[in-house]
């Protein structure tokens, strides 16, 4: 099943000359039958159809040897006679779908006799009868078709579509599920005697016949160039995929006439993955239930984390050309360099299928060519109320992050890698108030694009530690915002001394945000900020919230949840300066309020601050407890929740 993700690559020799190159694992030396579907025949007759659309001269196909390659020449002319009839004059093709010739030129929803080779003596009987009806010259041409088919032997081999691996996982599993991503079926396999649990895939049996269509698209994708200056850095890919489905949608409205339109935007995708190179990393990048998925090296397993399912095995893997030619484009989508010199990147790629952050390592550092990580943005974004019903916190826990957030208390969110500390501040940070005017300072943009729901949103891009240009240093932005008139700030990720110090100056020059960083727990925190990062305890007085993030991860399972709040409270008299850490929910068996609310240090900083009572702000929170038991029992959209909590600031206001 794999071979069918791998289509040919194009690659340009000169101006109108082109190389097409076939995966050696496809073994193209025979007419392989997949199932009843299509053949070896099929695919390269698919994939070599867009070259006389543009009129390019082939040099040479690689990969293709034995018995086609003898054939080479008559492939090439039956492809050159099959374009004529199919794609070079709309009204040719319209006549023949007229006739009961209609099923022999069709690629969907089974490959026609002529994209199928050979034809058998009745479908002669019928071609050679129905053709008497067309005009003469497009009899010749079909005439000429059918004496260049019989070139072609019978299918020498039939390939079986299903995995033998997969076989031997559906019996012996301990568990499953199905899913359809794209023109895939994903499912789940539980091994309990080898301890594993496998995200398995394959081609949905009712899209099967769609792969020959995906073969020619993504010919026809690879060969489109841009006519325009094309810019590398943020932003390319999006660009070029936006260009080059909008080739796919007019390839397939002119050219595809038999296909249904409700399978255009599936065609449009797949065939934009292909021509990338990524046509097997289609339903990883796609699955929304899918958060990180790691590629360890060339030929090796790619495994992957499943918000539902765990840590799951696969069967799919990248050989060597294909991790360069991934490497290539995240190069292009960063402008940054990777090389001996550079050997890592870290990066997002935005588009309006996905949306990854991506991390490349490459020799020296690793002792390999590639390695990467790409981690996975939900299309639709968690939101406060989804957080609630998996399970992250507890509705008083939100309710007091939120009294937290609307009176610009500075909260940080800490945890391990992957624990749910970016979705959480994405969530909060979403219900915000929409009239204030919120700016982003980050290395990889993580923060949601709330512009669309009416929220004054500024994103500001800097280079991370690994390329750091002193231009565009986090230090030198973030002090440039004491000039940019923010009202609350989403500095990112804290990764460095540099970013904590400034971070922390920013505090005190009366800057208010939220952030993440990376700890074990908020005392490993507080000691990596004194003793190593040499920070003096007085810059911590500033910071109001310590969210503490966790993860439980194994085969089976995949949870994130809040498993402390504490509030840092600085204690400094003439004799010594401490920081005490107060817990307000701990995890014992679910998220638990361990103090009187009212008793709490923000609380008492904003009554102190805003010149407010306490029972006044006690019933903010019993208002924001309200509309949040609200909000859960029903199943509202996004913009509804944020309208909902703009309701709620004018109200405060």
């Amino acid at each position: 099943m794999e071979v069918l993700l791998k289509p040919p690559r194009i690659m340009y020799v000169q101006k109108k000359s082109v190389i097409v190159s076939f995966h050696d694992e496809m073994n193209i030396s025979e007419n392989i039958m997949y199932g009843d579907f299509f053949s070896n025949l099929t695919l390269i007759i698919s994939s070599l159809l867009p070259l006389h659309f543009y009129n390019l001269n082939l040099i040479d196909i690689d990969g293709i040897n034995g018995y086609l390659r003898k054939n080479i020449k008559s492939i090439l002319k039956y492809t050159e006679l099959l374009f004529k009839i199919r794609f070079s004059e709309k009204n040719i093709i319209n006549l023949v779908f007229k006739t009961n010739l209609k099923d022999k030129f069709q690629i969907y929803p089974t490959a026609g006799t002529f994209f199928n080779p050979p034809l058998s003596d009745y479908e002669k009987e019928i071609v050679e009868r129905e053709i008497n009806y067309l005009p003469k010259d497009l009899k010749k041409l079909i005439k000429r078709l059918i004496i260049y088919s019989n070139v072609f032997k019978r299918t020498v081999k039939i390939r079986e579509l299903k995995n033998k691996e997969e076989e031997y996982l559906l019996n012996k599993k301990m568990d499953f599920d199905t899913y359809t991503v794209n023109i895939f079926d994903v499912s789940r396999c539980v091994d309990k005697e080898r301890v594993k649990v496998y995200y398995n895939i394959k081609v949905n049996e009712s899209n099967i016949k769609l792969i020959p269509v995906i073969w020619c698209l993504t010919t026809f994708l690879e060969i489109s160039i841009p006519n325009y200056n094309t810019k590398f850095g943020p932003g390319f890919i999006e660009e070029l995929m936006r260009y080059r489905e909008s080739i796919a949608r007019k390839i397939l409205r002119e050219n595809f006439i038999e296909i249904p339109e409700n399978l255009h935007e599936k065609l449009c995708i797949a065939s934009n993955l292909a021509a990338m190179g990524m046509f097997k990393l289609t339903p990883l990048i796609l699955d929304d239930n899918v958060e990180e998925i790691y590629i360890d090296g060339p030929e090796k397993n790619i495994y992957l984390d499943h918000s539902e399912w765990g840590r799951c095995e696969t069967k799919i893997s990248l050989n060597e050309n294909e991790m360069r030619c991934l490497a290539t484009y995240i190069k292009a989508e960063s402008g940054l360099p990777l090389d001996y010199a550079s050997p890592t990147i870290k990066t997002d790629l935005n588009t309006r299928f996905f949306k990854l952050r991506i991390n490349v390592d490459t020799y020296p550092l690793v002792d390999t060519n590639y390695v990467f990580i790409i981690r996975k943005f939900r299309r639709e974004p968690l939101t406060i109320i989804d957080l609630l019903r998996k399970g992250t916190l507890t509705i008083d826990a939100l309710t007091y992050l939120l009294i937290a957030l609307f009176h610009k208390r500075n909260i940080l969110v800490v945890g391990e890698p992957s624990s749910g500390k970016t979705t959480l501040i994405n969530a909060l940070d979403m219900v915000a108030p929409s009239y204030w005017r919120r700016i982003s300072v980050e290395e990889v943009v993580e923060s949601l694009n709330l512009t669309k729901y009416g929220k004054h949103d500024i994103k500001y891009r800097v280079d991370s530690f690994d390329q750091d240009p002193s231009s565009r240093r986090r230090f030198v932005e973030t002090i440039k915002l004491l000039h940019r008139s923010p009202n609350y700030i989403f500095f990112g990720e804290l990764l460095t001394p540099d970013h904590v110090s400034i971070f922390l100056q920013s505090l005190e020059a009366g800057l208010h945000g939220i952030q993440t960083t990376h700890a074990n727990s908020p005392e490993a925190l507080i000691r990596k900020w004194i003793f190593h990062y040499k920070l003096p305890i007085q810059s911590i007085g500033n910071l109001d919230v310590i969210v503490h993030m966790k993860r439980k991860l194994s085969y089976n399972e995949n949870r994130r949840f809040v498993y402390r709040i504490v509030e840092p409270i600085v204690k400094d008299d003439e004799k010594e300066c401490k920081i005490e850490l107060s817990d307000l929910f701990i995890y014992n068996e679910g998220l638990k309020l361990v103090k009187d609310l009212k008793e709490s240090f923000v609380f008492k900083k904003i009554v102190k601050e805003e010149h407010v009572s306490i029972e006044d702000l006690y019933e903010e929170y019993t208002s924001f407890k309200q509309l949040i038991n609200q909000l859960l029992e029903k199943d509202g959209e996004l913009i509804s929740i944020i309208q909902a909590f703009d309701k709620m600031s004018t109200f405060r206001a």
